[in-house]
């Protein structure tokens, strides 16, 4: 406004470069739903001409020289941590690869307490065979013509437990039942039962729920109390991480492994006597529920261990009794035997020697796969358990058209 009359001004454009693309051709269709940015090649030529636009093949690229090689992109997931029941296990590894020319990969593991098998080593896509727990640091090589680039992940592999049942309900147990007061030896593992009586649990009388039934006394004079055992079988302690007992008793009872006492329910404390009954009577419904407690793992033995149970009566005439038991372990995936040695050996035909330390008391099997894929190993040789520690060795002659194999030592010795 000047001197109170409105002036228009009009300041004129002037149109220097305009861009109208397209996420298909002729323009990049490459960037159609990729989150891909377009780089612009030559900035003095036309912006509108298809062909002096890319995809990018990394990260947006402001202030760079568009027109000249630049390294490869990955992009990978995030470190993983992985928890398995069971040696070897195999993950998935996935990265995503751009460049504007021709790339090759390649996967190797950087740090790890064990090798790693890749299949394939060279596709971006993976699967990594791990024998071992431990954290790994694997790695994923990107190049070019002339350039690479390289990115890493973190890989953590922990043994979980997982359920073992060393006892299951409804075993087979050994019993007394003739109302005489065996004290406390017949609890030892070494204790003579070869003159029980057997049958399968749950064992008792006076309930439907019974499958073998025993003698409980004199309906106005029962006995006390009823004697069990039972032995069970670890091929190997040091891999239970836990234990816990599962229990249904009818009125009452001790529970003893290895000859200690690991579960008292509906006793009262102190030393348990033939004579003592239960603290009250137990009927419908928990006469045939399974109470549970923890047990020490470090009480179980390699090889054959035992269970003892005395179940007492609440009193003299009652008019029924119930026993059952099981036993469960928390337990680790075994570590699997370590190869020392697998060397190829020289000679006319290609042939691989393979060693490792074999524990005493353990047998062994042998296996080989050509490819890591879950179901593909075979077996080559087995070595029966022997009394001492001892080094194993065999060769292994491949077929004319294979220079590599994987192997695999496996204990106890494959059925």
């Amino acid at each position: 406004m000047t001197n109170g009359v409105v002036v228009t001004s009009f300041i004129p454009y002037l149109l220097i470069d305009e861009v109208c693309y397209e996420p298909s051709a002729p323009w990049p269709s490459a960037v159609a739903g990729t989150f891909s940015s377009l780089e612009r090649l030559d900035p003095f030529a036309f912006g509108n001409e298809p062909l002096n636009w890319r995809a990018s093949p990394g990260n947006p690229s402001p202030g760079l020289d568009n027109s000249v090689n630049r390294p490869p992109g990955i992009t990978m997931g995030g470190d993983q941590s992985v928890g398995v029941g069971a040696f070897p296990v195999t993950i998935p590894l996935s990265a995503t690869v751009v460049d504007e020319g021709a790339v090759s990969v390649r996967w190797s593991v950087v740090s790890g307490p064990a090798p790693v098998g890749f299949t394939p080593p060279d596709n971006a896509q993976t699967q990594a065979a791990f024998t071992w727990p431990g954290t790994y640091s694997i790695r994923l090589v990107a190049s070019d013509a002339s350039l690479s680039t390289t990115s890493t992940v973190t890989v953590s592999i922990t043994r979980q437990t997982v359920p073992l049942t060393l006892v299951t309900a409804g075993s087979q147990w050994k019993f007394r039942d003739k109302g005489v007061d065996l004290e406390t030896a017949w609890r030892a593992p070494a204790y003579n039962d070869s003159a029980w009586s057997g049958g399968p649990a749950p064992l008792g009388g006076g309930d439907p729920h019974i499958v073998t039934s025993i003698n409980l006394g004199p309906g106005t004079n029962r006995y006390p109390t009823a004697y069990f055992r039972r032995h069970f079988n670890v091929v190997d302690r040091s891999i239970i991480a836990g234990l816990r007992v599962r229990l249904l008793r009818d009125d009452c009872a001790a529970v003893y492994l290895n000859g200690g006492e690991v579960f008292r329910s509906n006793l009262p404390g102190g030393p348990i006597a033939f004579t003592n009954t239960a603290v009250y009577a137990v009927g419908t419904p928990e006469e045939t529920q399974f109470l549970e407690n923890l047990v020490d793992p470090a009480l179980l033995l390699d090889g054959v261990n035992t269970l003892a149970v005395e179940v007492h009566q609440n009193n003299t005439v009652s008019s029924d009794l119930g026993f059952d038991l099981e036993l469960i372990a928390d337990s680790l995936p075994p570590l699997p035997a370590k190869i020392h040695t697998a060397a190829a050996v020289a000679g006319p035909s290609t042939q691989f020697r393979v060693a490792f330390p074999a524990e005493a008391n353990r047998s062994y099997s042998v296996l080989f796969s050509e490819t890591l894929l879950p179901g593909s190993w075979l077996r080559l040789l087995d070595f029966p358990a022997a009394a001492e520690s001892r080094s194993l060795e065999l060769l292994d002659s491949l077929p004319a058209n294979r220079t590599n194999r994987y192997y695999r030592i496996v204990t106890p010795m494959q059925p």
